[in-house]
């Protein structure tokens, strides 16, 4: 029997990618997200935007619109406590 998924939308969105926010703002649907969502990332992700946002691509506009939405307080940055469960979680295969 497949699992059943769920109807809500959660309430706040980890995003531990850097890809994800640059895939998500060239699609533009990022500030979307954030009507829905609550979005939060760890530092190295604004380290990560800060270094790409040097560059005159498309992904380094994304990456400005990104660190923008940081700076007006629309997403959230945090430090990681305990990066080697945060590790564990993402390369472990959720079943």
């Amino acid at each position: 029997m497949p699992k059943k998924i769920p109807n809500r939308i959660p309430d706040t969105i980890v995003v531990g990618d850097t890809s994800a926010l640059i895939s998500l703002g060239l699609g533009l649907v990022l500030k979307d997200c954030l009507t829905i969502s609550k979005i939060v990332v760890p530092k190295k992700v604004r380290q990560e935007l800060e270094e790409m946002s040097h560059f005159y691509d498309e992904d380094g506009i994304a990456a400005r619109v990104t660190l923008d939405l940081i700076l007006k307080g629309q997403i959230e940055v945090l430090a990681v406590k305990n990066i080697e469960k945060v590790q564990t979680t993402i390369t472990e295969p959720q079943v």
